[in-house]
């Protein structure tokens, strides 16, 4: 591609660079907008495309190089002081009080005065109605924002446009957030602006967009300009390269594809094998994944319904058809009530829920259908056998959930620690406690993946006293200044268990006894022995003096994704997981709790323990 530098710009950034939380968003960026021209930037996702935009409508400040705007400098550049200039941009988010009406919003801060005190609401309801009759759009001004949909909102905040004159307006993404019909209304009011002579600049991920109306083009790639050039000396395949290059290089290709090989697999195994009937398609609506509990209850196989229309397969009414067009084009979730499976003609209705699918950057990817078979005695007799062949692969399931999330959560904290520190030795000893738990997920994953998952070798040995140890020092970081520790290991105890297993199931306890005091208090471990059957058993209790577990949940603390905590991450994994292991060497957990605090008993055979001194 060729370039030449355009005359007269309207816009001159000089060497401009930016940094957002701590990370250089633009690095020195230099970009000239020529006056009345359509200019478009465009670069791959990360590229910072809306970091510029914000820079140049005032919203972040720039840490380095100069800004011009009709030739004079800009040295302290705000939100206002980009309105005073003729500067007007419309980002990504519609910003947009859901309360207010489209009159309220789209004049805020800029309202139409009468008497130079009093709001002129009838001349700005007729300004508003005249850019919506531009637009094709028919809806009253005087409705709150919250009653319509997210691309009538997205319009809504396009109308700003034809409502206030501007010199240079900046347009972030819009294509993204609206109907593909109404891409033509958008275009159309742009070139109206031109003609009107406004500058515009055009942020865009569409290469079609770009070659429909742009007259130049700019190529952002990690914070920095590829290049700039007119749209008539480029091709639409260079210009591709050009803005995906970096995420195409090969070795950054291998390793991409490798990434969403295991990610792809590890979802499409955690769905097709979870108790509960699912369905998945794509964006495009085509099916994509039916997981084995729904093959189960709906009679039907993956190879049957694969890439076939969702429609198909739902068979809905118009008017419940319709809604849920509409909800999953605005990515909202959707209930439907008394939904009846097109295979199961004699089945009780049953409940489905949609959720979409969005990625980072909150584009659409698909939706997940759900189908609730709580009230449907049909449907559970399915669900349940479904379950049972799910129950037999219980302990991956449970070990690859929660036991590798503990050992992540701490390899977090001691990040956090490094980050902060100066000491030499301090990080040397964070490093340290990070690489074991790195080799702990490595021999998690190895028990999990490997042949023989459930051997766990019988002459294994653990030192109950070093695992506590362990664990509180791994804990250093969660447990704060309010919190009282009590310990009392006066002898240690050999059990028969892997080090890492002792130690997941102490960790596991300590971490419910620590979530259940969020105001402070006391948490005491006391190790002990006792006698059962003949049997010499170590013991250890870990006691809390929290608020304790109502007498109606006891029953069930073992019971796996049940949790009483208010916090949404909780999963309700420990106590299952720690009893599973403890059980799997004859071993029990026993809790007793009462309001004052809750204490947990784990008792695991010794040949330390002399059984006749229990």
């Amino acid at each position: 591609m060729t370039s030449h530098e355009p005359p007269e710009p309207l816009l001159l950034l000089d060497k401009l660079t930016a940094v957002v939380d701590g990370h250089v968003a633009l690095k020195g960026v230099t970009l000239s907008v020529a006056r009345g021209d359509i200019h478009a930037v465009v670069g791959s996702p990360g590229s910072g495309k809306s970091t510029l935009v914000k820079v140049i409508a005032g919203l972040i400040p720039r840490t380095g190089g100069k800004l011009f705007f009709d030739g004079r400098p800009v040295d302290k550049h705000s939100a206002g002081s980009a309105l005073r200039l003729g500067i007007l941009a419309v980002h990504q988010e519609a910003g947009l009080l859901p309360g207010l009406s489209s009159i309220e919003n789209v004049f805020m801060n800029r309202e139409i005065r009468k008497f130079l005190f009093f709001n002129d609401r009838r001349r700005m309801k007729e300004q508003l109605l005249e850019a919506f009759r531009a637009m094709h759009l028919d809806i009253d001004p005087e409705r709150p924002i919250r009653y319509f949909d997210g691309p009538v909102q997205q319009l809504i905040e396009l109308a700003k446009l034809a409502c206030f004159p501007s010199r240079l307006v900046i347009v972030d993404e819009p294509s993204s957030r609206i109907r593909p019909e109404d891409v033509e209304i958008l275009q159309y009011l742009l070139s109206v602006l031109r003609q009107n002579g406004a500058t515009i600049l055009y942020v865009t991920g569409s290469m079609e967009e770009v070659f429909n109306f742009a007259s130049r083009v700019t190529v952002l790639d990690h914070g920095e300009v590829v290049e700039t050039s007119e749209i008539s000396n480029v091709d639409k395949n260079q210009l591709v390269q050009l803005t995906y290059a970096s995420l195409f290089s090969r070795k950054k290709l291998e390793k991409s594809n490798l990434e969403l090989f295991y990610l792809n697999n590890l979802n499409r195994n955690i769905l097709n094998n979870i108790p509960l009937p699912v369905l998945v398609a794509d964006s495009q609506g085509s099916i994509i994944l039916v997981n084995k509990c729904l093959e189960s209850v709906a009679q039907i196989s993956q190879a049957d319904v694969t890439g076939k229309p969702i429609a198909e397969f739902l068979r809905l009414a118009p008017k419940e058809s319709e809604a849920l067009a509409r909800d999953v084009r605005d990515r909202r979730r959707h209930s439907i009530s008394g939904w009846q499976l097109s295979t199961l003609a004699a089945q009780a209705p049953v409940d489905l829920h949609v959720y979409p699918i969005l990625d980072e950057d909150q584009s659409f990817m698909g939706t997940i259908y759900l189908v609730d078979v709580k009230d449907s005695p049909d449907v559970l007799a399915a669900h349940r056998e479904a379950l049972d062949g799910f129950q037999q692969n219980r302990r991956a399931i449970w070990e690859i959930a929660h036991e590798i999330n503990n050992p992540l959560g701490i390899m977090l904290n001691y990040l956090t620690l490094i980050r902060s520190s100066s000491s030499v030795e301090e990080i040397q000893s964070s490093a340290a406690v990070i690489g074991r738990e790195l080799k702990r997920v490595r021999r998690i994953l190895s028990r999990v993946t490997g042949p023989g998952s459930d051997a766990h070798g019988k002459e294994a040995q653990a030192s109950v006293r070093d695992a506590v140890a362990e664990v509180l020092s791994l804990l250093k970081l969660n447990l704060n200044e309010q919190i009282t520790l009590g310990i009392s290991l006066e002898r240690d105890f050999m059990v028969p268990l892997e080090p890492d297993l002792l130690k997941q199931v102490i960790l596991n306890i300590v971490l419910n006894a620590v979530e259940a005091m969020p105001q402070g208090g006391t948490l005491s471990i006391r190790q002990g022995c006792v006698a059962r059957d003949g049997k010499g058993y170590a013991t250890l209790t870990i006691h809390d003096t929290g608020g304790g577990i109502p007498p109606e949940n006891l029953d069930r603390v073992f019971e796996p994704f049940f949790t009483t905590k208010s916090d949404t991450e909780a999963r309700g994994l420990g106590l299952p997981l720690s009893k599973d292991i403890v059980s799997r060497v004859g071993g029990l957990i026993e809790v007793a709790s009462a309001p004052t605090g809750t204490a947990i008993t784990v008792s695991i055979p010794s040949k330390d323990v002399d059984f006749t001194s229990g």
